[in-house]
């Protein structure tokens, strides 16, 4: 079993109405339905087996969401017993997929590499979108973390990541807030524990970075460097050069794994 993962640009002005309209799914003042509808018409999605009430009252207050948000950490949904329920269910994964849908049909920004943002198109999707498009987990991930590979009797097969001493703390945050499992969003299926990456297939957002938090790791990657490629696999310095590019075009970043 493989994962795939894409790193998409993000319009972060859709993002935030995309977040605003899926608060009010789990408000329970709209539906599953109508959030389709208005954020990926025409998508192939199971929103029709999901029940107009995704959530108890209240489930936005317990995980700590407030109007106008634009992040959340993961550890606030693993705390909460109503998102515990939502995940026994199963309806995580269908949320979690249908949301996936949302943000490539209407965020995701397709842009033109050779530096032009005017040639960007938004709704593209991810494989259009992304700036990696890879197979499993990303190696040069372990410039910064020690990467242990864990198959324990429960089968949740995964990597943990231990930062490295002496490496660049900040550096260390953004990508663990990118690619590690360290924030969430309402209704979204998490990890059972930050700081992991699944070596199965799923259909799981690992992280998210807000466009002044992209801007950031763009400056800290390019002065990663020789440490970074000494463990590479071909798509650091791709993945630096388009950070650079994401960053000045203000978008933020989503990381995904879709299988396919």
């Amino acid at each position: 079993m493989s994962t795939y993962t894409n790193v998409v640009p993000v319009a972060w002005p859709r993002m935030r109405e995309l977040l605003a309209g899926w608060a009010e799914v789990f408000a329970g003042r709209s539906s599953p339905a109508a959030f389709r509808e208005r954020f990926c018409p025409g998508a192939r999605l199971p929103s029709a087996d999901l029940p107009l009430a995704l959530a108890p009252p209240g489930y936005l207050d317990e995980i700590g969401w407030r109007p106008g948000a634009a992040w959340l950490p993961a550890d606030a949904l693993r705390r909460s017993p109503a998102h515990a329920a939502l995940s026994a269910s199963g309806l995580a994964d269908m949320t979690t997929y249908l949301l996936l849908s949302a943000i490539k049909h209407f965020a995701a920004v397709a842009m033109d590499w050779r530096g032009d943002a005017a040639q960007d198109i938004i709704g593209a999707g991810e494989r259009r979108a992304a700036i990696i498009d890879m197979k499993n987990r990303i190696h040069f991930l372990e410039a910064v973390f020690e990467a242990t590979y864990h198959w324990p009797p429960d089968g949740w097969i995964h990597y943990s990541y231990t930062r490295l001493p002496g490496c660049d703390r900040m550096l260390a945050a953004l990508l663990e807030r990118l690619f590690l499992a360290t924030r969430g969003l309402p209704g979204l299926r998490v990890l059972p524990r930050g700081n992991t990456w699944l070596a199965v297939n799923a259909h799981l957002i690992q992280g998210y970075l807000l466009p002044g938090e992209v801007g950031a790791l763009a400056r800290r990657l390019e002065a990663l460097g020789a440490p970074a490629a000494a463990v590479t696999d071909g798509h650091f310095e791709p993945f630096v050069r388009q950070v650079g590019l994401v960053a000045g075009a203000g978008y933020g970043l989503v990381a995904m794994q879709d299988f396919s």
